[in-house]
């Protein structure tokens, strides 16, 4: 299904995956299972065909008779040394044909805490690059719980092997961000949205300070800067986008678009600031912005509903306004519930770079 440049796509089941084992024999792997190929006979032993020795004469050693040395003929020795390389040669050949490629080690990568000059604390995936360089904010938790978690880091992971920074904060209510006696995470934004305290607006100017001072330390490329972000790191990552015109695209992994959606804010739905926070507000400041999301069918946590109501919204004010509509979402199959997609952080890695570099190829639908 269809709506402009909204599109819903489905994963296809996995099928049957057929293997040939080291003695070229068939085997089916079904369901996770494996399959087993014929077993070759073990070095030395003598083949045999119904039960009778094999017409073939047994290989001879060049030590004949008792005790004594004999020189053995050319074709003797030829024919022994062929018996026995020949099936040496078949099981080094198996052994490697199964064996995995071997790759070259990838540098290790740690998380370094640094500080603007404001006192804004950020964290980065790697060391700071010599020259600008494209980078990629990511938001999920804490800025470990981010940079050091591959799950959180999604796109970051497959962004780095063409140059990207990957980049965090700590986000409302987590790690340094929770305040003395404030529920942490979920139920601390709630209480700030109760007391009419605006945790995204705070949120944007954090993360333009710190994209101010990456661009001054000439770290980051000013023209080329995305976001991402997974759940509740995707509703901030949305909000950065139409904060700030510097950031090129964002992506969203099952992304919050409307707090009152959330377990969390049950009994909150009607005050001032939950309804303001709403994704849907920011339609007008995304319209015509490239913007990727992914979620799954059946995504009960954040509502797979607001997703798709959220991409219509902006594809609707994009075409109101005579821009392209430059959203693209994924709803695919997925019975796990609220979690990242199989195969989101690769085909979001892709479509971030064909929106920053013009000569990157665009990923396959």
């Amino acid at each position: 299904m269809t709506w402009g440049a909204v599109s819903i796509v489905a994963n296809a089941r996995a099928g049957t995956v057929v293997t040939k084992g080291a003695s070229d024999s068939l085997s089916s792997v079904r369901n996770g299972g494996e399959g087993r190929g014929e077993e070759a006979l073990p070095i030395g032993e003598t083949a045999r065909t119904n039960g009778h020795p094999s017409p073939l004469p047994a290989p001879r050693s060049c030590l004949t008779g008792r005790g004594s040395r004999t020189r053995p003929s050319f074709r003797q020795f030829r024919y022994e040394f062929s018996h026995r390389l020949i099936p040496v040669c078949c099981l080094l050949l198996a052994v490697c044909s199964a064996a995995p490629p071997i790759r070259a080690a990838e540098p290790a990568r740690t998380v370094q805490t640094l500080e603007t000059r404001t006192g804004v604390r950020f964290g980065l995936w790697g060391h700071a690059p010599a020259a600008p360089a494209p980078t990629l904010f990511i938001l999920a938790s804490t800025i470990d719980g981010t940079l050091g978690d591959a799950y959180f880091r999604q796109a970051g992971t497959a962004l780095a092997a063409h140059g990207y920074l990957s980049v965090s904060i700590d986000l409302p209510c987590h790690g340094t961000q929770r305040r003395t006696n404030e529920p942490p995470e979920l139920p601390g934004w709630r209480q700030r949205c109760e007391r009419g305290d605006d945790f995204v607006a705070e949120t944007n100017q954090r993360l333009s300070q710190v994209l101010d001072h990456l661009i001054a330390a000439g770290h980051t490329d000013a023209a080329r800067v995305a976001v991402c972000g997974t759940s509740r790191g995707g509703f901030l990552a949305l909000h950065f986008a139409a904060h700030d015109p510097r950031v090129k695209c964002v992506a969203a992994y099952a992304p919050v678009i409307d707090l009152a959606a959330l377990r969390e804010f049950r009994g909150a739905e009607t005050k001032a600031l939950v309804r303001s926070l709403a994704l849907l507000q920011q339609a007008d400041k995304l319209a015509g912005r490239a913007a990727w999301l992914i979620i799954g069918d059946r995504d009960e946590r954040v509502g797979t509903d607001h997703a798709i109501t959220f991409a219509r919204r902006v594809t609707e004010r994009s075409l109101a306004r005579g821009l392209p509509s430059r959203v693209v979402l994924q709803v695919v199959a997925e019975p796990r519930g609220h979690t990242t997609p199989p195969g989101a952080p690769e085909q979001s890695a892709a479509w971030i770079r064909a929106q920053l570099e013009p000569s990157a190829s665009p990923p396959k639908p």
